[in-house]
């Protein structure tokens, strides 16, 4: 459920609105322009074109801002005599670095995410 302002193209005025999201399917939506979900008729229902960027604007906070702050955050709660250690065995730090090299590609370190790969 993502409930943001889209500002229109070529206009000052911001539409308010609400979209509601599966995995591969746009649910419902309300939106404070003309076409607000909904035809003229209340009856038959439309997705307006200020649904769609409510998801985009979340990829883009997951992809760039999220996996950079996890990363941070991780970054300050695992240390190297974690690794170096009997902490966890092999197939969890492959696990690990798997999943870190994802992390790091998605927040545009896809050097350091092959490096990690190659060890």
């Amino acid at each position: 459920h993502l409930k943001a302002p889209i500002p229109p193209s070529m206009k000052k005025d911001v539409y308010n609105g609400e979209t509601i999201l599966l995995t591969d399917t746009l649910l419902c939506c309300i939106c404070d322009c003309k076409s607000g979900g909904c035809t003229k008729d209340k009856q038959s229902k439309v997705a307006c074109v200020h649904s769609l960027p409510r998801a985009y604007l979340l990829s883009i906070l997951l992809a760039e801002d999220l996996s950079e702050h996890m990363l941070f955050k991780l970054s300050s709660k695992v240390t190297s005599s974690d690794i170096e250690t009997d902490t966890w065995d092999a197939d969890e730090i492959k696990s690990m670095k798997n999943s870190l090299s994802v992390l790091m590609k998605s927040s545009g370190e896809s050097a350091l995410a092959e490096e990690l790969s190659t060890d």
